[in-house]
């Protein structure tokens, strides 16, 4: 595969008006290559069918780039305006059905097939780049996806602008990706930015690093977008000096890249990923590559990006990727500084990023009020070693029942009912079932307490206790024991057990406020351990003291079998 080296860059809307040569290569995989006079008679094909249709609203249902790439254009040389869903899922197309008069694509059931029409050499027109459309959505604090409209006009001065920054760098680089087409990110970085440059892309998902050490060797030379929750796993996955010298860029964006790994791959390759901030409404703002200096965590803004009333309470933005003239609300704080740079400051409504996928904690609570067990939901961000999400739920009757039988039943039902919307590192992975959620004197649901129910549980927390019968001198306790309880975290990744350090807290701790234990910790005797216990069991706990509070029997069961016993000393 050869790109000649002096490829002109056009614009999208003038791509099939001043088409290039026929073998010129547009997509590239291990099936072989599309070359461009191939791309143009498929787009030619869906304008064709698409241009008899009714129809003015064309959802694009295609998890296939090169399927996904072709229906676009086609759509828009149509005259369509075309819809681009955040995801295909069941319950996103259910609450976008009204956005959209009918759908092409293979990953659904659509109404027309673009694999079925024979593709046909076409005479193609230059579109008006201010009246070719698509809608895109994001998450809206409404508890529907917002629609986000972009115009051609604004997307091909983005495309121009990323082509001016880095276009000289990457050269002759083949585009491969592990993010998704279907968002801004990707779909301006894997599939219009190429399409413009004449570089070809790769319609493949490199999510295993087996696969982009291949790419490496196929290629040559590549360059990868990709996104902070891929670029941190990989270095554990594979060493970076194997797949690096062949890399031209590494885009990251999403979310901010953690420092340690930045300066991973900058050891690794002589320079960071180039990180891209920016969301669905206002296009690319920023760009930051990190340096050796730990401290050196400053954006640099794209050209002719404004930032009016920086430092408030309510930054903006101006930008040549919105309507002529319009400004949009910041959610984050903005500190711009003298030399033009600016840093960023902390998130300004509930809208999150959770592994680089941006989630609306409002619409997550609408979509759980859905479910029949649910009568009330609030979520919030938890700041572990990774984020993520947790939910605390107030169940109705039925959902109060089925989990007294089995919690564990709730929570797979209700993180399977999210999934119809959410992307699954957007699930929540912590949960909390209450009995009111905590309102403040104003009756406003408090976003600190929500956290609470979560922060307050320490690696040592005491786990629900489902009963408990005191006797003299001992008491018996019945203990559940949630899979999210932290202390099962790290202890073992894929198979979580109770550590023994925290069966000999517990049965301290229980002690202490039900038996009078209350004398200094002194030893061990008898200790031993002959079951793991797993979460989502009950536990049984019998603790058992000597007259005068120095010694203390505890014994761990679960029905019959007996998990961990021992006896505890404590000075007088």
């Amino acid at each position: 595969m050869t790109v000649p080296s002096t490829t002109p860059f056009i614009a999208i809307s003038k791509l099939f008006a001043t088409p290039r040569a026929a073998g010129h290569p547009a997509c590239v995989s291990r099936e072989g290559t599309i070359g461009w006079a191939k791309l143009s008679s498929q787009v030619g094909a869906i304008c064709t069918a698409l241009s008899a249709r009714l129809e003015s609203r064309w959802l694009i249902a295609a998890d296939d780039v090169l399927e996904f790439c072709a229906s676009l254009l086609g759509a828009l040389h149509a005259g369509k305006r075309a819809v681009i869903a955040p995801n295909l899922g069941e319950g996103t197309l259910r609450d976008l059905r009204s956005a959209y008069d009918a759908s092409i694509g293979t990953a659904i059931p659509a109404d027309i097939d673009p694999l079925t029409l024979a593709p046909i050499p076409w005479s193609a027109r230059q579109l008006d780049p201010d009246a070719a459309a698509l809608d895109l959505y994001t998450s809206g604090s409404s508890g529907v996806p917002k629609r986000v409209t972009k115009r051609l006009r604004q997307l091909e001065a983005e495309v121009q602008a990323l082509e001016t920054c880095w276009g000289a760098m990457l050269a002759d680089a083949t585009v491969i990706s592990t993010v998704p087409h279907h968002h801004i990110y990707g779909l301006l970085f894997r599939l219009l930015w190429p399409l413009s440059a004449g570089r070809p892309f790769d319609p493949a998902l490199y999510a295993e690093p087996s696969g982009l050490l291949h790419a490496t060797a196929t290629y040559g030379r590549i360059a990868l977008i990709s996104s902070p929750a891929h670029l941190s796993r990989l270095p554990e996955l594979l060493a970076l000096d194997a797949l690096l010298p062949g890399v031209r860029c590494i885009f990251s964006s999403g979310a901010p890249l953690p420092a340690a790994c930045a300066q991973q791959f900058r050891l690794a390759a002589g320079h960071a990923p180039v990180e891209v901030y920016g969301s669905t409404e206002t296009g690319g703002i920023g760009w930051r590559q990190r340096s050796d200096d730990p401290h050196d965590d400053l954006w640099t803004p794209f050209p002719q990006i404004e930032f009016p009333g920086s430092g408030s309470e309510e930054p903006r933005l101006r930008s040549p990727y919105l309507e002529p003239g319009a400004e949009v609300r910041l959610d984050d704080e903005i500190t711009l500084l003298a030399d033009g740079r600016f840093r960023l400051g902390a998130r300004l409504d509930r809208i999150a990023k959770v592994e680089g996928k941006r989630v609306s904690l409002p619409e997550m609570e609408d979509q759980l009020r859905r479910h029949p067990w649910v009568q009330d939901a609030a979520a919030t961000v938890l700041s572990r070693s990774r984020d993520e999400v947790g939910a605390a739920v107030v169940l109705r009757p039925r959902g109060i029942d089925e989990a007294k039988r089995d919690r564990r039943v709730v929570i797979g039902a209700l993180r399977d009912f999210l999934r119809a919307w959410q992307d699954p590192v957007a699930v929540p992975k912590r949960w909390r079932f209450v009995a009111a959620l905590p309102l403040d004197t104003r009756g406003k649901l408090s976003a600190a307490a929500v956290r609470a129910l979560f922060e307050a549980a320490t690696a040592a927390a005491l786990p629900p206790i489902r009963s408990q019968r005191p006797g003299p001198q001992r008491i018996e306790f019945e203990l559940y024991l949630p899979g999210d309880l932290p202390c099962f975290d790290g202890h073992f990744p894929g198979l979580p057990v109770l550590p023994g350090v925290i069966q000999v807290d517990w049965a301290i701790r229980l002690a202490r406020r039900h038996l009078g234990c209350s004398g200094r910790f002194r030893g061990i005797d008898n200790l031993r351990f002959q079951s793991v216990v797993v979460p989502e069991r009950a536990l049984n706990l019998l603790l058992e003291t000597s007259a005068d509070a120095t010694r203390l029997s505890f014994r761990y069961t679960l029905g019959e079998r007996k998990c961990s016993s021992g006896t505890i000393l404590f000075r007088p």
